[in-house]
């Protein structure tokens, strides 16, 4: 084999590597760009179920305060409600406790002056 054969196959051999690299360029190129596009279409997708969940959060938040504020207003009514119904029958045991004392008294002064 000659000198110049060997060139010539070099060159052809230079040439394919060549091609090849510049194949294996524009394979790359194009698997960036659908990566950005994949990328892309991600974040965007990602944002979008962000913002959902943001303005989901901040209804429940708002929800639940309202009827935190609810429970907080009937309980208050029902603690009220109580508090008179346990001052009243207080009020009544009172009353009923000094009338028994004052006839266990009366009774026993009765007795007393009877003898």
């Amino acid at each position: 084999m000659t000198t110049e054969e060997r060139i010539s196959r070099l060159e052809g051999a230079y040439e394919q590597v060549d091609q090849r690299l510049g194949d294996l360029t524009q394979a790359l190129g194009s698997l960036r760009q659908e990566m950005m596009g994949r990328f892309e279409a991600l974040h965007s997708e990602a944002t979008e179920q962000h913002t959902a969940l943001r303005s989901e959060t901040t209804a429940l938040r708002s929800e639940t305060s309202d009827q935190i504020s609810a429970l907080r207003s009937e309980t208050t009514a029902q603690f009220t409600a109580l508090r008179s119904e346990m001052n009243s029958r207080f009020n009544i045991l009172l009353v009923v406790g000094a009338g028994a004392w004052v006839t266990t008294v009366g009774l026993i002064v009765g007795l007393y002056l009877q003898s």
